[in-house]
């Protein structure tokens, strides 16, 4: 019903009917649970979907430049955004993306240890160096096609135990995730040696690296399990740069002894089960035109 308004004969106000209160039933309050269920997903979904499944925001692979304009191949970081990668095979970048050495990595033709390639790749903000790594895996996906899978093997190793002496490590604070935990450092003091560094690096980290720079899996069996800062130093059978080796005059312990000696840690040659990492597929990537800036003196690289 309408009621006219005094002065305006043309107007007319309508009055509102009452309207009976719904009733909360059990179906409402399910209907409302899903409604929430699905919102609070859509909300949620960039967080569930981590660096580990999404992209780089640029990545280009071009053919390495001339050997001679590089001092090492591997991996840098910049920033916790960047990523350049020069010199590289395939299974190379497995090794990096995946945290396992080239001893652990089955199967691939032949083109996967002998095409190089160089890559950058930006994330587009800063992010932990675990996400960085698991995008890199999902870029081998994206642009090398790569499927791969783990299974467990019996295959030479070390085994890094306490040595008789006793740890010398002492433990430091939990790292924050933005920085590489282990890595060379570059030349020893003594000639011929080269420098492993750890901030707050976990043993497991540790032995990664060092597996990968002996040339054979390290498996851990310290049973330290804490985070800690040091340095070693230990003289590899050769350099890794040709410069390097036209004056190379060794003067320092290997691996064997210079762990004893810093770090209070035995290694032993032993048959052991590894985790493996067995492709199985992979295709050459489309080349995009080589655009890799040079790398500043304060990048970090593994």
């Amino acid at each position: 019903m309408g009621r006219k308004l005094i002065g305006h004969p043309a107007l007319t106000i309508t009055t509102p009917q009452p309207v009976a209160p719904r009733r909360f039933t059990y179906y409402t309050w399910v209907t409302m649970r899903r409604r929430a269920i699905i919102l609070g997903s859509l909300l949620t979904l960039p967080l569930l979907l981590g660096a580990d499944e999404a992209p780089f925001k640029v990545t280009i692979i071009a053919a390495p430049a001339p050997f001679q304009t590089y001092k090492f191949s591997g991996f840098q970081f910049k920033d916790n955004q960047t990523v350049w990668g020069t010199i590289l095979t395939l299974k190379q970048m497995i090794e990096y993306a995946y945290h396992v050495t080239d001893e652990q990595i089955i199967g691939g033709r032949a083109w996967t240890t002998k095409e190089l390639f160089d890559v950058t790749a930006n994330a587009g903000r800063p992010m932990p160096m675990a996400d960085l790594e698991a995008m890199l895996q999902t870029m081998l996906a994206e642009r090398f096609h790569l499927k791969v899978h783990r299974e467990s093997r019996m295959l030479p190793a070390y085994v890094l135990t306490l040595d008789k002496s006793g740890s010398k490590l002492l433990p430091s604070a939990k790292p924050d995730g933005f920085e590489i935990p282990v890595r060379t450092v570059g030349p020893g003091k003594r000639p011929g040696t080269i420098a492993l560094q750890s901030m707050g690096g976990s043993i497991p980290e540790f032995s990664l690296v060092l597996g990968r720079l002996i040339g054979r899996p390290v498996v851990d069996r310290t049973g330290l399990d804490q985070f800690y800062n040091f340095k070693l130093e230990f003289m590899l059978t050769a350099p890794f740069h040709q410069e390097q080796q036209r004056h190379w005059t060794p003067d320092g312990p290997y691996v064997f002894g210079a762990l004893r000696e810093q770090l209070g840690l035995r290694l032993d040659s032993k048959k052991v089960t590894v985790d493996v990492l067995v492709i199985d597929h992979a295709e050459k990537p489309t080349l995009d035109r080589p655009t890799l800036p040079a790398v500043s003196s304060s990048t970090n690289h593994p």
